[in-house]
This record gives structure tokens, sequence and C-alpha cells, in this order.
């Protein structure tokens, strides 16, 4: 996601950053998400001040509006598109469009697809924020991983969740959690005054982990006059 033609849209480049190319012009246009075969995206887009979920030809062209929702992802069969509705829950509805359907009550964010069937997600809450899974044919959510996660700050790769584990007074790491021994190791360790943002991914191959950083932030103080 760039904003280098004047607002927020889609770009795809190769791995060593040369040769960008835009891929919509939607006026706004964020959370890319491929699809398992790389022939496909799906991607958010607001309109009318409301998301929309709309999937697009990884060559470019028109994308096609599919439903008002947020923040979606492919299952690994390329047949649904999850996505999370204004209010919380993860619905899914058929690529080709169709009727959505509801998997959970719990408010959510970020949904993913994962091993065995199964849609991981983050919890909708600042405080308690941990990876939960729910099966994709419905079903009540479990704790996939009981530490805190932000919600933008985890991926599933192959059977494997990467994630930015924050420690209480030292620096934070990459970590990465083995589904099936339930193993955690550490990967990497950031700087003290790492900043990780939104958005971690992994190479299909494995051999790269990508990750945002917030460089600086800001603000001013200002004084307002003759206010009465």
């Amino acid at each position: 996601v760039s904003d280098r033609a004047g607002t927020l849209e889609i770009w795809a480049t190769g791995a060593d950053g040369a040769q960008p190319r835009q891929l919509t012009d939607l006026g706004h246009a964020i959370w890319p998400r491929w699809s398992p075969s790389g022939r496909s995206l799906t991607l958010n887009s607001m309109q009318g001040g409301r998301a929309h979920v709309y999937v697009l030809d990884a060559s470019g062209g028109i994308p096609e509006d599919l439903i008002e929702g947020g923040m979606p992802d492919w299952s690994a069969d390329e047949r649904w598109i999850y996505f999370t509705l204004p209010d919380g829950p993860i619905q899914k509805i058929p690529v080709r469009g169709g009727q959505p359907i509801q998997l959970t009550d719990a408010r959510a964010l970020a949904p993913q697809r994962a091993p065995d069937n199964q849609v991981f997600f983050s919890s909708e809450t600042s405080v308690n924020n941990r990876v939960r899974g729910v099966s994709a044919e419905g079903g009540e959510p479990e704790i996939v991983l009981d530490t805190f996660v932000d919600w933008a700050q985890w991926c599933v790769w192959n059977r494997k969740l990467v994630f930015v584990h924050w420690k209480n007074g030292e620096a934070p790491s990459i970590d990465m959690l083995d589904l099936v021994s339930r193993q955690t190791t550490e990967l990497v360790s950031l700087a003290q005054s790492a900043s990780p943002s939104w958005g971690l991914t992994v190479s299909p191959d494995g051999q790269w982990i990508l990750y945002t950083h917030q460089d600086s932030s800001g603000s001013d103080l200002m004084l307002v006059e003759n206010f009465r």
C-alpha cells in the first residue's frame, strides 16, 4: 500500500523493491491479501464512508465490489473470502458473490486462513488481545496464542504463527509458535527503540520476514485565541 500516486492504492513490486506497479485506482485501497495461487488479490476500499471488500486479478484491471466489510482474506481452496463486519463478527462469502455466512459471534479483527480448515483472528480489545481460532464451518472460538499480540502484528505461515512479542521492560522480538508442537522460538530480537507498526508477513518460501517500522511520530500543540 502506497500513497505515491496521491492516494492510498495497492502496488506490486519485486522482492528488491524495483519496478513498482500500481494495481488499483479506487481513491483509497488498503489491506491487500494474495490468493494462495497468487492469481488474485482481495482488498478493502472505503466507498461512501464504508469499507467494502473487493477482488482483483493480480495483473490489474477493474476490482469487483463483493460486499460491505473489512479485513478480507482467502480460504485455502480460494472458494471463500473471510471478512469482518463493522460490528465485529467474522463472516465468509463465496468469491463469486452470494449470501454471507457468519462463523462466530465473537468480535474480531484481521481473520486469516489457518491449517486444518480453521480461521485465526485477533480479539477486538486492546487490553486482552489474543489470537483465537474457529472452524471455517463456524463454531466456538478457542485461544491459539495466549500472549498479548497486536492485531496487525502476526501471520500464519506453514503451520506456524509468526508474531511480534512485546515484553515488559525488554526489547521486542519476532517469535514463531509451532502449531503442532506448541513450542515458541525467538527468531530475531529487535532494538529496544524498535516500533513495529501495522503489518507482518512471511514470504511463501520462508526465507524472508517483512514487517513495517515506524521511524518517527509527532504532534503539535496549538493555541486558539479569542475563542469566546
